[in-house]
């Protein structure tokens, strides 16, 4: 505590017109029990900003440790005038008018505390409502981004039954599948992938990986050749701490004999950190 009061006394020295520095002073001073210090202090506060409502509250709480009760409610009325609906001011005021064994006062002070806490709860909870409205109008947009990596349909190719589908453990997830197929009809890449992070973050990651999958995908044939540059292309542009994993099927299917001609497999894990 003695190095915190000789840090504010330093900081007094270095900016005397600081009403801030001059409360904080105060309210160690009164930890220490230095209370005609603390005082001296809180009213220099106020001489500096005359409108601020906790100089006026921390004046108040000095005065009455030293019994002037009195000069406290005069302190704490105008703390309130101020700041007229914190509650934990008329909290203040009310007991100071209890000590004075004026129950009337104390009474009608401890009101205003409740009726101020209690529209502040309110007030709070309306918050948090809005927060959670917020909260889910984007898992709503994640939600809508991450259908929008899903293929609508399955791809037909004469010969072969294909049909996928992603159902996420959360409400909303970071993982996506997609069909590339190419102009020779007889041939289709399936990607499957998961991506760190879920809501809106592993929502925009996936649509990231995806897109750089397909950009690829148009140009690379070679499904080892396509993960190596998908994985540079994510760790260029994809943001710290997230990670990618994704596997590549490319298959050639002969429609004359019924045959898988060629079947390969690539599979890249991001780690960007």
């Amino acid at each position: 505590m003695d190095e915190a009061l000789q840090l504010f006394q330093s900081a007094v020295e270095l900016s005397l017109d600081d009403w801030k520095i001059h409360n904080s002073l105060g309210e160690v001073l009164k930890g220490q029990e230095k209370l005609n210090e603390a005082i001296h202090a809180f009213q220099r506060a106020i001489e500096l900003n005359p409108e601020e409502a906790i100089a006026y509250n921390n004046l108040g709480e000095a005065l009455k440790d030293q019994g002037k009760l009195n000069e406290a409610i005069h302190a704490f009325q105008r703390s309130v005038e101020l700041s007229p609906k914190d509650a934990r001011l008329y909290s203040n005021l009310g007991n100071v008018f209890k000590e004075q064994n004026n129950l009337e006062e104390a009474f009608k002070a401890y009101h205003f505390a409740l009726t101020y806490a209690m529209q502040r709860q309110k007030e709070i909870l309306q918050e948090k409502e809005e927060d959670r409205q917020i909260l889910r109008s984007e898992l709503d947009d994640a939600r809508q981004m991450q259908l929008s990596l899903l293929p609508q349909s399955s791809p037909e190719i004469e010969g072969l039954q294909i049909s996928g589908k992603s159902i996420p453990a959360n409400e909303v997830g970071g993982d996506f599948l997609d069909y590339l197929v190419y102009d020779d009809t007889s041939k289709i890449t399936v990607a499957v992938g998961d991506v760190s992070g879920k809501g809106l973050r592993g929502a925009m990651n996936a649509v990231m990986a995806s897109a750089a999958l397909r950009l690829v995908c148009k140009h690379e044939v070679n499904t080892s050749a396509a993960m190596s540059e998908v994985n540079a292309s994510l760790c260029e542009n994809m943001e710290q701490d997230m990670n990618v994993t994704m596997g590549t099927s490319r298959i050639q299917y002969k429609q004359e004999t019924n045959e898988i001609d060629q079947c390969r497999s690539a599979r890249v894990s991001i780690i960007n950190s």
